[in-house]
């Protein structure tokens, strides 16, 4: 919430911030098991914050951990809500942008296999 909060008020880098300190917190078995849509959220800000500090490797950076959100996000368990799918939509047009259509496909793909832990330590 605090790195959401962040990013509305324009401090991308406060953002990122945010994000890791969530994730440290979130990390572990009780997460898991009760709200594990929270740090797959998480990984979508940190995309997002990475998008607004610029630079063709933050973008990268940024389609991977869209494809690593796609690939663990459970639609069943966790319906995305409006905030998140502007936000996601933000981030790919700001990476494509940057990146390119190719260049961002390839980064995407590349999130798509990562796991939880594998994405967050992009962060």
């Amino acid at each position: 919430m605090l790195a959401w909060l962040d990013l509305l008020e324009g401090r991308p880098g406060d953002a990122l911030e945010s994000v890791r300190g969530a994730l440290a917190k979130t990390a572990g078995r009780m997460t898991d098991l009760i709200a594990p849509h929270i740090p797959v959220t998480q990984l979508l800000t940190g995309a997002e914050a990475l998008g607004g500090l610029g630079g063709a490797e933050r973008a990268g950076t940024a389609a991977r951990l869209v494809g690593a959100y796609d690939a663990l996000r459970k639609p069943h368990y966790h319906r995305e809500s409006a905030v998140e799918r502007t936000g996601r939509e933000r981030t790919e047009a700001a990476a494509r942008a940057e990146l390119g259509d190719a260049a961002y496909q390839r980064a995407y793909a590349e999130g798509t296999g990562l796991t939880l832990e594998e994405a967050a330590a992009l962060l």
